[in-house]
């Protein structure tokens, strides 16, 4: 029923009405709805999402053959290991059904995790995005201290982490993450380190994974896998790298 797609440049006039559709009839969750509805929208063209084409890639949503979401994905100018989610705009029928997160977001994660060049995600919401930032942060996003409100996720540098390797060789990585529903900054304070804490369990069993990630430093100082049927494995704190 939905599939998720790799936009091409001939589908723009098809994605520019989806876009323009929604900036006219609809002032939605995902169309800056934190700031007061303009008199004037300004309109996109089938032009202008070509253009795009050559800075970033976009992935839609398509549900009986009609865009119902859309998203961008685009290398940031000064690090190209990192990238950034943007443009996420979802038809209001489709909204608060969990309907983008379980496909185009996770899929869109996904391809980051599995991405050689790509470290971490990084996205910009508000602070009074009461319905977001829960759901951001179950997709592995942190909320930075200090800022109004920058989000990192740093699975795709997790996932690729060697003592991580042995219980994403066995779970799913964004099936058993667990996760505290809350809407502050993230950072908590381990042995003298702020640090953003990454916990996997799946339900059947006593497997886990715990990981710290020194903000600052956009490092992985510390992971803890604990599984059955295999010896502890801890790796101590230290420098990684990026």
């Amino acid at each position: 029923m939905y599939k998720v797609l790799d936009f091409r440049s001939e589908n723009a006039l098809e994605l520019s009405e989806f876009l323009n559709n929604i900036r006219k009839n609809h002032w939605t969750l995902t169309s800056n709805a934190y700031q007061r509805e303009p008199d004037q929208k300004p309109l996109i063209n089938s032009r202008n999402i070509v253009q795009d084409l050559k800075k970033c890639k976009i992935f839609t949503l398509n549900r009986d053959n009609q865009i119902i979401s859309a998203m961008r994905i685009t290398p940031q100018k000064s690090d190209s290991t990192i990238v950034i989610f943007s443009h996420v705009e979802t038809h209001p029928d489709f909204q608060k059904r969990g309907i983008f997160g379980l496909t185009l977001g996770n899929a869109c994660l996904r391809k980051m995790c599995e991405s050689n060049i790509c470290k971490r995600v990084e996205l910009t919401t508000w602070s009074f995005n009461r319905k977001g930032i829960p759901f951001y942060k179950r997709g592995g996003f942190r909320a930075v201290p200090g800022t109004n409100l920058l989000m990192e996720n740093y699975l795709p540098s997790i996932v690729k982490h060697p003592d991580a390797q042995p219980y994403f060789d066995k779970y799913d990585y964004i099936r058993t993450l667990q996760n505290k529903r809350s809407y502050g900054y993230d950072a908590m304070e381990v042995n003298g380190l702020s640090v953003f804490e990454y916990c996997w369990k799946p339900r059947k069993a006593d497997d886990t994974l715990r990981v710290l990630v020194d903000w600052k430093k956009k490092e992985i100082v510390r992971v803890e896998c604990n599984m059955m049927d295999s010896p502890l494995l801890v790796g101590e704190i230290n420098h990684v790298g990026k």
